[in-house]
């Protein structure tokens, strides 16, 4: 399954992660509140990128009372039919890691979708923070 692994330790805060993330999804320009990564500050010269992590068991998706959320199963990635979302905020909830955001406007939940395959955050982090890899999934 394919996820975006996160190296902390080397995020300066730039931001440029989340500003090209909002204008490959269409925002007009550059916003960074309409981003999928955010950049969070944990105190002085301590920045951690969030994002969908990916899940193998995605408590979002469970709790989506309309289906809303679909897993793809070959990727595993997280996608919204938004025509399913009522805008709850329930995904936002128990997003254990916190990286599921509602948008400013509609309301509806700003999940990455890790753009098709080519995350434009990993190709323009100037400091390599944010590697696209193959998670393995776990043999029970």
């Amino acid at each position: 399954m394919p996820a975006i692994k996160i190296n902390a330790a080397q995020c300066t805060g730039c931001r440029t992660c989340e500003l090209i993330c909002s204008y490959r999804h269409g925002a007009t320009g550059f916003n960074p509140a309409l981003s999928r990564i955010q950049i969070k500050s944990q105190g002085m010269k301590k920045e951690n990128p969030t994002l969908c992590r990916q899940c193998l068991r995605p408590k979002c998706l469970e709790s989506c009372p309309n289906g809303a959320l679909t897993q793809n199963p070959e990727t595993g990635v997280v996608s919204l039919n938004p025509v399913l979302c009522n805008s709850c905020g329930s995904c936002i909830e128990v997003c254990p890691f916190g990286a599921i955001v509602a948008h400013k406007e509609t309301g509806l939940p700003l999940i990455c979708d890790l753009c098709g395959g080519e995350p434009a955050c990993v190709a323009h982090c100037p400091n390599s923070v944010l590697i696209y890899a193959v998670k393995r999934r776990r043999v029970n």
